[in-house]
C-alpha cells in the first residue's frame, strides 16, 4: 500500500537519503585529492552529482528509470571498451607496466654488496615472542641495534658474558636468541634496513648482517639514471633508460606511442605473418560455419515443415537435443571423440578400414574438426528459426505459383528464399559475428593448436581472438597487452564493417519484399 507524502514529506526523505551519500562523497573527494586520484575523484563527483540531480530535479524524472541502465551499459561497456582503445596506443606489457616514478623509485632501491664484501656478525636478545636487542660487532666495536632500526652505541648497557667463552649471554638482562627462537624473528629480521656509510646494513645470513651499496642514482636535472658499481649512465628514452649503446634497463614504463602496435601488426615480420594467416582462416571459420549450418537447419525445416511427414513432433524434439545440451559440454565431449589414439572415431576407423586420422594435430583435419563440432552446435538454431520463418509465409502465394506452373525449385528461389532471408538474414549476421568471435570453441576443441610455425603465438585453428588471448597472457617474450588491445580493436572494425555491408544487403531485400 503506497503511503500519501506531501511536498514537505518528500523533501525531508530525500534529504534523509541524500544527506549521508553526499558527505561520504565529501570525505572520499579530499582522500582522494590528497592522494592526487583526480580521474576517481572525478568519476566520484560525476556519479553523486548525478544522483543528486536525478533526485532533486523534476525534470529529470524521466531520466530515472533509464539511469540503472545506462550507468551499468556505462560502467560494463563504454569504459572496458574506451580503456581497451586507450592501451592500444601504449606500450603496456610485461617489462612496460610501471609509471616513471615507480621505475626510478625500484631502479633506486637496488643495491650490490662492494667487493670484497663486508659482514657483520650480531647477537640477537630477548624472548621468542619480544626481540629486545641486537649486538652487532664491527671492527671498530659492538653496536647496539634496535628493532626499530636505530644504531646506538653500546655504553650504558650491560652485555654479559657468563662462561668467558667471548660469546655474550644476556643484554640488559635478556637472553640470547639461537636457533628457534631466532628465526622466530625472521621476518623483523629482514625488514630492518640500517643507514650506513652511505649505504645500508641488513640481513645477509642468520648469523650476519651484510653492508651493500645503491646500485643506481638518479639525477633529476639531466634525466639520467647512473650506475655507481659501472659507472654506465642511462638515459630517458621511450618507455624506459637506455644505455649508450641503446639497451633497455628493464624494467621500463608504460607510454603513449602512438599507431605504433597497429604497424607492426602488418609491418613486423613477427606479427604480419600470422595475422593475415590467421585473418585469413578466421573469415573462412566464419563463412563457412554459418553457410553450412544454415542450410542444414533450412533443409531440415522444409522437412519438418511438411505437415505430410510422420513423427514430426518427435524429428523436432530429436533434433533439437544439441541445442538443449550446455556448449561447453558438447564440444568436451566431441574433443573425446576427436582424440587420435583413444577417440571414438579413430577406434570406428581402426576397425573398419584400418586407417587412422590425426584430427588435432595437422591443421587441415583440426579445422575439419571443428567446423563439424560448431556445425552440430548451431544447426538446431537456425532450424528453429528457418522453420518460424517458413510457417510465417502466406500459404496464397504457393498457391498461386502453382497455378502459374511454378516448380519445387521455383518455389523455392522466387518465394521461399526471397522472403526467408527478408526476416533470417539479420540473425545470420549475428550468427557470423559470434562465430567470429567464439573464443570459447577454439579453446576447449584445440587452444588454437596445432603449431604451425616455431616461434609464432598463432596456432593452425587460432582466430584473431584466440590470438589476441595468447598475445595478452601467453606471450613467450612476456604479456603483450597493448598488442592484444590493438588487435581487439582490429578485430571491433571487422565485424563491425562486415556486418554494416550485411545490412545494407539486409534493406535491399526489403525492398525485395515489396515488389513481391
Amino acid at each position: 500500500m503506497r503511503l500519501p507524502l506531501g511536498a514537505t514529506g518528500r523533501t525531508l526523505l530525500k534529504v534523509l537519503l541524500l544527506g549521508p551519500l553526499d558527505a561520504g562523497a565529501v570525505y572520499f573527494a579530499v582522500l582522494l585529492s590528497w592522494q592526487g586520484s583526480w580521474g576517481f575523484l572525478a568519476f566520484l563527483l560525476l556519479g553523486v552529482g548525478g544522483i543528486n540531480f536525478l533526485t532533486l530535479s523534476r525534470r529529470s524524472y524521466p531520466l530515472r528509470y533509464l539511469a540503472p541502465g545506462l550507468f551499468f551499459l556505462l560502467l560494463m561497456v563504454v569504459v572496458p571498451v574506451g580503456y581497451n582503445i586507450y592501451l592500444s596506443f601504449t606500450n603496456y606489457s610485461t617489462g612496460h607496466i610501471l609509471t616513471k616514478q615507480e621505475v626510478i623509485r625500484l631502479l633506486t632501491s637496488r643495491e650490490y654488496a662492494p667487493t670484497p664484501p663486508m659482514r657483520f656478525p650480531f647477537h640477537a636478545f630477548g624472548t621468542p615472542d619480544e626481540l629486545y636487542g641486537l649486538v652487532l660487532l664491527p671492527e671498530e666495536g659492538p653496536r647496539l641495534l634496535w628493532p626499530d632500526g636505530r644504531l646506538a652505541p653500546l655504553e650504558g648497557h650491560r652485555l654479559e658474558d657468563e662462561d668467558g667463552d667471548g660469546v655474550p649471554e644476556t643484554l640488559d638482562g635478556h637472553p640470547r636468541l639461537v636457533g628457534r627462537q631466532l628465526l622466530a624473528h625472521y621476518s623483523t629480521l629482514q625488514a630492518l634496513r640500517v643507514p650506513w656509510e652511505g649505504g645500508w646494513l641488513r640481513l645477509a645470513t642468520l648469523r650476519e648482517f651484510g653492508y651493500f651499496l645503491p646500485q643506481f642514482r638518479y639525477d633529476p636535472a639531466r634525466d639520467v639514471l647512473v650506475d655507481q658499481r659501472t659507472g654506465v649512465e642511462y638515459r630517458a628514452g621511450t618507455g624506459g633508460f637506455y644505455s649508450p649503446e641503446g639497451e633497455l634497463l628493464e624494467p621500463g614504463w608504460y607510454t603513449w606511442v602512438g599507431v605504433k602496435n597497429y604497424l607492426r601488426f602488418f609491418f613486423d615480420p613477427a606479427y604480419h605473418r600470422a595475422f593475415g594467416r590467421v585473418f585469413l582462416w578466421n573469415v573462412e571459420w566464419a563463412v563457412l560455419t554459418v553457410v553450412l549450418s544454415f542450410a542444414l537447419g533450412l533443409a531440415l525445416a522444409i522437412l519438418l515443415n511438411d505437415r505430410g511427414l510422420k513423427l514430426r513432433k518427435f524429428y523436432r524434439s530429436l533434433l533439437i537435443v544439441p541445442y538443449a545440451l550446455p556448449a561447453f559440454i558438447s564440444v568436451l565431449v566431441w574433443r573425446g571423440f576427436f582424440n587420435t589414439h583413444v577417440g571414438l572415431f579413430n577406434q570406428l576407423l581402426r576397425n573398419w578400414v584400418g586407417i587412422e586420422v590425426p584430427w588435432l594435430s595437422e591443421v587441415f583435419w583440426a579445422r575439419f574438426s571443428l567446423i563439424v563440432t560448431n556445425l552440430w552446435l548451431t544447426y538446431p538454431y537456425m532450424m528453429l528459426v528457418s522453420l518460424g520463418a517458413l510457417q510465417s509465409i502466406p500459404g496464397e502465394l504457393y498457391e498461386a505459383a502453382k497455378i502459374d506452373g511454378a516448380g519445387p525449385w521455383k518455389r523455392f528461389t522466387r518465394i521461399t528464399f526471397p522472403l526467408l532471408m527478408i526476416s533470417i538474414a539479420p540473425l545470420l549476421i549475428g550468427s557470423f559475428a559470434f562465430t567470429f568471435n567464439n573464443f570459447t570453441l577454439i579453446w576447449l576443441l584445440t587452444e588454437g593448436g596445432p603449431v604451425v610455425e616455431i616461434g609464432s603465438r598463432a596456432g593452425g585453428t587460432d582466430i584473431l581472438l584466440s590470438y589476441a588471448y595468447k598475445l595478452a597472457f601467453q606471450g613467450a617474450r612476456g604479456n603483450e597487452y597493448a598488442m592484444a588491445a590493438a588487435l581487439g580493436v582490429i578485430i571491433f572494425l571487422i565485424v563491425t564493417l562486415i556486418s554494416g555491408l550485411s545490412f545494407l544487403r539486409t534493406k535491399a531485400l526489403e525492398e525485395i519484399s515489396r515488389g513481391m
